[in-house]
């Protein structure tokens, strides 16, 4: 089916006929049946273990990239919806980083996008401590309070639809969202390709502008302005590329979580 949500047209398809049926009960007033487009995202329901390679996983595919994987369906479906209602264009005077959010109980870190490239070896560690991913394609960021957020979808959906997911894929398996909201950003980890000391604030700020996008309402100099009051307050961090599954060890430890 193709979906409209702003000013963007995008593909989705599930692998489940039900699931399929679901979306569409969701996404009715954004479907668009006299426009066909390739598939953007792919909403895979887990197979029924038959074997012990069955990994119980549901999986939400962007292009050839996996974003989402989890148990729960009803996350996966919400995280969908994130990512189709990311599409609005709304001017609201935050920032926006090519990047991840880790949330955990002191507040927020901004993490290299690749991990989402890791999940399966990345994820389960930080969930054990504490930590989160947020499922959002990006990082909105108050720059003024220097704060994460974690915007509420505010697309017109249907959401009385999210009753039946539970029916499509029961599971023991809870794996709720981050919820929409407001988290103190405490650090700004930055991938590098060697180890060393901490940034400092004048390399996280080239650095930080290498991924962030301003709104249509900021010139260069206002996002630059706006990227070194945020670092005045938040702390930078090397995060050295390495083998996925040592990944999550440095990041707990930024957080306070280690």
């Amino acid at each position: 089916m193709t979906v409209c949500i702003g000013d963007v047209q995008v593909g989705v398809r599930a692998t489940d006929p039900s699931l399929d049926q679901l979306l569409r009960d969701l996404l009715a007033a954004h479907i668009r049946p006299d426009v066909d487009v390739p598939t953007n995202y792919l909403v895979r329901l887990a197979d029924a273990p038959k074997n012990r390679r069955a990994t119980g996983f549901h999986l939400l595919h962007h292009g050839n990239s996996v974003v989402l994987r989890t148990r729960d369906l009803e996350r996966l479906v919400q995280g969908l919806i994130s990512h189709l209602d990311s599409n609005r264009r709304v001017d609201d005077g935050v920032l926006r980083a090519q990047a991840v959010a880790l949330v955990g109980e002191r507040g927020a870190l901004v993490a290299p996008a690749i991990l989402r490239q890791h999940l399966a070896q990345v994820e389960r560690r930080l969930n054990v401590r504490g930590v989160r991913i947020a499922d959002p394609p990006w990082v909105s960021i108050d720059w003024q309070d220097r704060v994460v957020l974690v915007p509420k979808p505010e697309s017109d959906i249907d959401w009385s639809a999210m009753d039946r997911v539970s029916d499509l894929a029961p599971s023991t398996h809870t794996d709720p969202a981050v919820p929409p909201g407001r988290y103190p950003m405490t650090g700004w980890a930055f991938l590098t390709a060697e180890p060393g000391s901490p940034p400092s604030r004048g390399q996280a700020i080239a650095m930080a502008a290498r991924l962030t996008s301003a709104p249509a309402s900021m010139d260069l100099q206002d996002s630059l302005d706006a990227l070194t009051h945020l670092m005045r307050g938040v702390e930078p961090a090397r995060l050295v590329r390495a083998e996925p599954k040592t990944l999550a060890a440095p990041l707990l430890e930024l957080m306070g979580a280690g």
